[in-house]
C-alpha cells in the first residue's frame, strides 16, 4: 500500500502522521507525491507510525532494510 493510499483509507491527515513519525507535514507531502527520497531512519519511523501497513520497501524500494541476502546455497 502506498503512503497516499494509507492516508486515504484510514482518513489520517498528513500532519497527524508527521507528528507520529517525528517529521514535518511537508516531508509527508513530498513522499506521497514521490518528490522526496527518505533516509532509512525516516522510512522506519513512517512505517512504524503506520503499524507497517506501509512497509519500508513500499516507501523506498531501492533499499532492502536488512533483508537477508541470497547466498546461493540451498
Amino acid at each position: 500500500m502506498t503512503l497516499d493510499e494509507y492516508l486515504k483509507k484510514n482518513r489520517v491527515r498528513q500532519s497527524c502522521l508527521a507528528t507520529l513519525a517525528g517529521c514535518s507535514q511537508s516531508m509527508i507531502s513530498l513522499v506521497t507525491t514521490g518528490r522526496s527520497q527518505l533516509s532509512p531512519e525516516k522510512v522506519l519511523r513512517i512505517a512504524e507510525a503506520t503499524n507497517f501497513e506501509v512497509t519500508p520497501h513500499e516507501l523506498r524500494p531501492d533499499n532492502t532494510y536488512g533483508a537477508e541476502e541470497d547466498d546461493g546455497v540451498n
